[in-house]
Parts: structure tokens; C-alpha cells; sequence
């Protein structure tokens, strides 16, 4: 969790460095995915393919592409990213990692799958953040559309999915819009709140 108008961590949790093996193995098993890095000051695109070097350009971020081992800084989350039709089997290859059960993975994308610090989700961040800005958890609500939204989900006061969200965000959360994250959202969710129709 990062204030912006302090320019500091409200809360930081750095990667184990046992992940250096997971990545290995990983990038050895399939080489066409790429890995994106986001360290404490900078992100890095520590392998790169055509779907990390788009997200790059599309953010506008600086061509840092230094490799995991050789980031100097701490860093918190490594993304594994490829194509869609290529992301079934790069997941399996990691789930099935002897060290899988050491980190927090979750899916954030049809292309993209994060590998963070174990327990560290967004349901934590919220929390974190609500204690941070003097927020009852109760009084607070989460809007997603993918895998890694569902920790959110259960840890807001209300947990509201986009129509276009996946399948297991939409089951787990509290209200399903009828727009999608394209459309207003969160437009439609204040209006909502407005009228009534939705209540924390």
C-alpha cells in the first residue's frame, strides 16, 4: 500500500528470495513468457515478449530490464505474462512448483498470473489501507473484474463485480452490475448508492 501524497510505503512486504527458483524453473519450462518485476521504486521487465512489452507502452513506462537476480532494490511481486492461449499451461507449470506453496499466486489477467509474498493480497491491502485512512472495513467497498479481486471481495464491506468480470469473481462477490468496467461502473455503483439500491 503506497500514499501517493507522502510519496511513502503505508506497508511493504518484500519478496522471498527463494522465488530467484521458481522464475528459473518457470522461464526454463517456457521460454516464451516474459516477467515483469515491481520493486520497491521502479518496475522492471525482467524477460521480455510482446505482451510485457506492450503493457510497458501502453503504461508508459521506462525501459528498465534488468533481470530478477540482478534488481538491487526490494521487490514485492514478480508477474509471469503470455499470450491467452499459451496461460493454462504456464499456470499449471507453476502451481506444480515445489515451492508453490511458499507464495501468494493469483491471476490478474487472461495473461498475466502475479507470484507475491505469502498472504499478501488485496483483501490485505484494503484492510490496511482502511485502518490507514481511519475507515471501518464495514463502511468500505471493493470493485473488480478478476481472481486476484475476490480477497477484496470478502474482506470490504461490499464486494461488487463488473459484468465483464470471470466467472470466480462473479461468484464471489455481493452484487454483479449489469455494466462493465468500460461502461461507468462506478458511475452506476455511486447512483446506486444514491437511490438507496445499495446499502454498506
Amino acid at each position: 500500500v503506497y500514499d501517493p501524497h507522502t510519496e511513502e510505503w503505508v506497508d511493504f512486504e518484500a519478496m522471498d528470495p527463494a522465488v530467484l527458483t521458481l522464475v528459473d524453473d518457470v522461464v526454463r519450462a517456457h521460454p516464451q513468457i516474459g516477467v515483469i518485476t515491481m520493486g520497491k521504486k521502479h518496475i522492471y521487465f525482467s524477460k521480455r515478449d510482446p505482451v510485457s512489452d506492450w503493457f510497458r507502452d501502453y503504461v508508459g513506462l521506462p525501459p528498465r530490464f534488468d533481470a530478477v537476480a540482478d534488481i538491487g532494490e526490494p521487490y514485492c511481486k514478480v508477474l509471469f505474462c503470455c499470450p491467452a492461449e499459451d496461460f493454462e499451461a504456464m499456470r499449471r507449470t507453476v502451481d506444480a512448483h515445489p515451492l508453490a506453496a511458499c507464495f501468494e499466486m493469483v491471476q490478474s489477467d487472461a495473461r498475466y498470473y502475479e507470484i507475491m509474498p505469502k498472504g499478501c493480497n488485496k483483501g490485505r491491502a484494503l484492510r490496511i489501507l482502511a485502518k490507514h485512512l481511519g475507515i471501518s472495513i464495514e463502511r468500505t467497498i471493493a470493485v473488480g473484474d478478476n481472481e486476484n479481486d475476490i480477497a477484496m471481495f470478502r474482506a470490504a464491506g461490499l464486494g461488487i463485480a463488473v459484468a465483464n468480470a470471470c466467472d470466480s469473481a462473479r461468484e464471489a462477490a455481493d452484487v454483479v452490475l449489469d455494466v462493465t468496467n468500460e461502461q461507468g461502473a462506478i458511475a452506476a455503483i455511486i447512483e446506486r448508492l444514491e437511490q438507496g439500491e445499495l446499502v454498506l
